[in-house]
């Protein structure tokens, strides 16, 4: 009887706890259909509910700021959309991504922004060498149509500490314009866009970055400068075409810039072991698995960072999910590269 009785509440609490998943599930989308919410009362349903997945704020420049704000992280990543999958996940400190930025010049003018009240003790800085030849960034998610975060679904958005979730994407419910990088692989070869030519980095984009660099560095705040990756492929194609040995030259005077201010320089266009298209979520975008590798890369060179991070977690998702650009079982072959999607086990 006493059995039946502990047997009774256990399935009552579970059933009550279904309910209640279910209420919040219900409410948290009818309560963002309320016009308008505030960008506060927008950062408390993200923090609330572990992010925010539908439309709101128009101007992500604010976001950023408020979200840095209520963080107070020790580690934020800062750059382009090429860096929304960094992670709390992986660290044991608090941590913002307040990337999404898309010029060199919004990448300093909110550095100034977000820093000026409270300095994180490490900035992941992302560079992309597009923004030293006056070239124009790709089209990348999240873009700014509804704001945050501007997608077609409900299912996309930003996580609690600032990371983009492309679900709907990952999940082969929409479309990507960059099938099989075909686009961007065209891009190549005509050499336009983002992906034209230059004969050398421009110098006052080298200057305005180095500005960037000294302000880092007059707050005492560490930075990790890095190249990230595009798909290979993609990079294979860069290189076979013979014309961007100014990337090349770019990546020689950030390593000797890093180098002068004390600080880390990883080129990662060649050098991450283990990263294949299947990880990436457009030509030039790596997944969640990408972004693991290269912190992964970075703390076998750096103290500070390696004692930040949850080491066994993080190789063990490497391992796991290798192939994979997301985390989510239901992964699908999004980009048509004959990609297996197909995590070994559930996580122990």
């Amino acid at each position: 009887m006493q059995k039946d009785r502990k047997r009774l509440a256990l399935l009552l609490a579970a059933f009550l706890s279904l309910l209640a998943v279910g209420f919040i599930v219900a409410q948290y989308p009818a309560e963002l259909e309320k016009a308008p919410l505030t960008l506060e009362q927008e950062l408390d349903l993200q923090s609330a509910n572990n992010g925010l997945y539908v439309p709101g704020q128009k101007n992500l420049a604010p976001y950023r700021l408020a979200l840095a704000g209520r963080l107070h992280p020790k580690i934020a990543a800062i750059g382009s959309a090429r860096l929304l999958q960094f992670r709390q996940e992986d660290f044991n400190v608090p941590f913002a991504n307040l990337s999404g930025m898309t010029t060199l010049d919004e990448v300093s003018r909110e550095s100034h922004a977000l820093f000026s009240a409270h300095a994180p003790d490490i900035v992941l800085l992302g560079a992309d060498f597009w923004w030293f030849g006056g070239f124009s960034a790709p089209n990348s998610r999240p873009s700014v149509c509804d704001g945050i975060p501007c997608a077609g679904t409900s299912e996309d958005g930003y996580d609690a500490a600032g990371a983009y979730a492309a679900n709907s994407l990952w999940r082969g419910k929409s479309d990507t314009a960059d099938k099989s990088f075909d686009a961007m692989l065209a891009d190549i070869r005509e050499q336009r866009g983002h992906f034209a030519a230059a004969a050398a980095p421009a110098e006052q984009d080298m200057k305005a970055f180095l500005d960037l660099l000294d302000y880092y560095h007059a707050l005492n705040i560490k930075v990790l400068l890095f190249l990230p990756p595009l798909a290979p492929s993609v990079q294979a194609a860069m290189d076979d075409s013979g014309q961007y040995d100014y990337v090349d030259t770019l990546a020689d005077a950030l390593e000797a810039a890093a180098a002068d201010r004390g600080f880390g320089f990883y080129d990662y266009r060649h050098s991450l072991a283990g990263s294949t298209d299947c990880e990436f979520s457009s030509g030039a975008e790596g997944g969640a698995i990408i972004a693991k590798r290269m912190l992964l890369a970075m703390a076998t060179h750096d103290r500070d960072l390696r004692t930040r991070l949850k080491l066994p977690e993080l190789g063990w998702d490497i391992q796991h999910y290798t192939g994979h650009a997301s985390k989510r079982a239901d992964e699908v072959d999004f980009l048509g590269l004959h990609c297996p999607k197909n995590p070994a086990s559930p996580a122990p």
